[in-house]
């Protein structure tokens, strides 16, 4: 039997990244290679140049490729960008077949009715995600398929992106000598990689921290309550760190990276860093806390504006669990520190889920490749089962992580927090059982 074989391609402000794997299962995929390169033709998760984009597309697959052994296929390419929209639409089917159930035809149609609607001509549908299921007018339900009635109708939420912002990808893509195959919200990737169950039925936040853009989701009652894509990431932090501290570009990031804390109180030690001269200037010293102030700052300001937009959508209240960082800022010392003063909530780092995964491409066991790995995973509003196709549990093996995950860190994704969040998630799980 041929394998089937899927890639995921991340065009990251800063860098391209890729994986290609073998689909084993609906939700499980082994690892087979995987490749990276730098990239500067993005701006806040956008395309602006062509040229130098494709280039970094082509080493990077051509990386994958030689460590895969095997040519790369079925390309899922993530999305981002402050372009990113999304709405809500009802829309409703009637139920006209013999046995008068719903069936899989009758989801289908659900969909293809409202990618027959034209929103906006510059922007283009990417998911049609189905928040709740309504029949014959009635109360709602979670899985229609099969139940007996006259009418469905469907509360949706509807992720769009800007067409010009879509083709770009794609034209960048084709020169590089690749055709995308699909498209994925970055945050919904990510979310799949890295949440639990648990987690999108009472209520999650997901921040996505990249270097271009951060991705923020929120889940409540399995469905998506609000998405937004905010133009501030790391790379705004390494700019500020530049700018106060008049250093080269390298030495703050590289200052950020090793010494950088989010919060005073997360600093381990206070220690002197030495700043590098520049020309005439000769080098000099300054305290961790003063790197962290102007790190805090900016993520300060992130955070704040992320909380004012949950609340202005009235999501804020939904959120019941905590929140979940992920993306390459989720290594920040401190970061979850200062998530949870600024949210009151309990916060962990996103790790990708272990059981999805299989392979020996240790390395990408880290939040920076979540958004990466959930390229691979499917679209859970969009999968429709069917007898045939009954989602199957996931098998448990030693593992692609192996015994090389740090001891402090629990089974399937999670740091050292999750104890705290752990219980915090029980608790609320038992108060609300009854919603």
């Amino acid at each position: 039997m041929k394998k089937e074989i899927i890639t995921g391609l991340d065009i990251g402000s800063t860098k391209v990244r890729v994986v290609i794997a073998e689909r084993l299962d609906r939700k499980k995929f082994r690892l087979l290679g995987a490749g990276e390169a730098p990239c500067d033709g993005l701006m806040k998760g956008e395309v602006v140049n062509i040229i130098s984009t494709s280039e970094a597309i082509k080493l990077a697959l051509k990386e994958a490729e030689r460590t895969a052994e095997i040519e790369a296929e079925n390309i899922v390419t993530g999305v981002s960008g402050e372009n990113i929209n999304s709405i809500r639409s009802r829309n409703y089917v009637n139920i006209t077949n013999d046995d008068g159930v719903v069936t899989v035809d009758d989801l289908k149609r659900l969909k293809a009715d409202l990618r027959n609607i034209s929103f906006s001509k510059d922007m283009m549908i990417l998911h049609i995600l189905h928040e709740e299921f309504f029949v014959d007018r009635q109360g709602s339900v979670s899985k229609p398929l099969g139940i007996a009635c006259s009418r469905l109708e469907a509360a949706n939420y509807i992720v769009m992106a800007s067409s010009d912002s879509i083709q770009n990808i794609r034209k960048a893509t084709k020169k590089a000598g690749y055709e995308v195959n699909d498209l994925k919200l970055q945050s919904l990737a990510s979310a799949s990689a890295v949440l639990e169950p648990a987690e999108k039925d009472l209520g999650v936040l997901l921040i996505d921290l990249g270097s271009g853009t951060t991705n923020v989701l929120t889940y409540h009652n399995n469905a998506i309550r609000f998405s937004r894509v905010f133009g501030i990431g790391g790379h705004r932090v390494s700019l500020d760190i530049k700018e106060f501290l008049s250093v080269v570009a390298e030495d703050a990031e590289r200052l950020k990276v090793e010494f950088g804390y989010a919060t005073e109180t997360s600093i381990v030690k206070d220690e002197l860093i030495q700043i590098n001269g520049v020309g005439p200037r000769p080098s000099t010293k300054i305290p961790t806390s003063l790197l962290t102030q102007i790190i805090k700052s900016r993520l300060l300001e992130l955070f704040k504006l992320i909380n004012t937009e949950l609340e202005k959508a009235d999501v804020k209240n939904k959120i019941r669990t905590g929140v979940v960082i992920t993306g390459g800022g989720a290594l920040m010392k401190g970061i979850t520190d200062l998530a949870e003063q600024v949210f009151g909530l309990p916060a962990r780092m996103g790790l990708p889920v272990e059981e999805y995964f299989d392979g020996e491409l240790r390395n990408l066991a880290q939040p920076e490749y979540a958004s990466l790995l959930g390229l691979l995973l499917p679209v859970e509003e969009d999968f429709i089962a069917t007898d045939d196709e009954e989602e199957k549990p996931a098998k448990k093996p030693g593992g692609f992580w192996g015994g090389k995950r740090d001891p402090k860190t629990k089974k399937g994704g999670t740091d050292k927090k999750k104890g705290k969040f752990g219980d915090f998630l029980k608790k609320v799980k038992n108060q609300f059982d009854d919603l």
